[in-house]
């Protein structure tokens, strides 16, 4: 029997096998790696600069936690305390571990030295970066953002559900719910 349960802040499982002594330890192994101890989950990382770009990964961040509770949506905003080294914990705690990268780009934002800085921490391990262009075209990135990877306009639902899509293949959730009317809204 084994029974799953996702939540918040990390999902439980509980397995009970009934094998024959000898096949114990190859199911325990099969468990063990669906379900490393311990989880730390996955971690998706959000990008901004400045009040645009803030305000809209703000609404994303809210949108990710309701599709992908087990995966820790890192958020300068709230995931850096009063007195931590933001430094150590937006590199040690969230681009060397994030499975994906939301680059959330405005005129403002795109010119930001630290958003290029985050964005190429993620892709030099390999992982999934995710441009959303909210007040501007691809091609008026510079560098990379717009070149090295497929980003979507914010203004393209569509395209932003096939990005939640995309999103949830890299953090291991199938199928995640498309983007609501009221957190479209929200968005736009």
């Amino acid at each position: 029997v084994l029974t799953y349960q996702p939540g918040d802040p990390r999902p439980r499982v509980e397995a009970h096998l009934i094998a024959k002594p000898e096949g114990i330890e190859e199911r325990m192994r099969v468990v063990g790696e669906a379900f490393p101890l311990p989880f730390d989950g996955t971690l998706i990382f959000l990008s901004w600069g400045g009040k645009a770009s803030k305000d809209v990964a703000d609404v994303l961040q809210s949108v990710l936690e309701a599709r992908f509770p087990s995966s820790t949506i890192f958020f300068s905003e709230s995931s850096i305390d009063v007195g931590d080294d933001p430094l150590e914990k937006m590199f040690d705690e969230g681009l060397l571990k994030a499975q994906v990268l939301i680059a959330v780009l405005t005129k403002e934002s795109a010119a930001r030295p630290w958003v290029v800085w985050e964005t190429a921490t993620v892709w030099a391990r390999g992982k999934l970066v995710v441009p959303v262009f909210v007040d501007l075209e691809p091609g008026d990135v510079p560098g990379p953002l717009s070149l090295k990877t497929q980003g979507v306009h914010l203004q393209s639902r569509p395209r932003m559900d096939r990005a939640i899509q995309t999103i949830g293949v890299a953090v291991s959730v199938p199928d995640p719910p498309a983007i609501t009317d009221d957190e479209w809204e929200r968005l736009e």
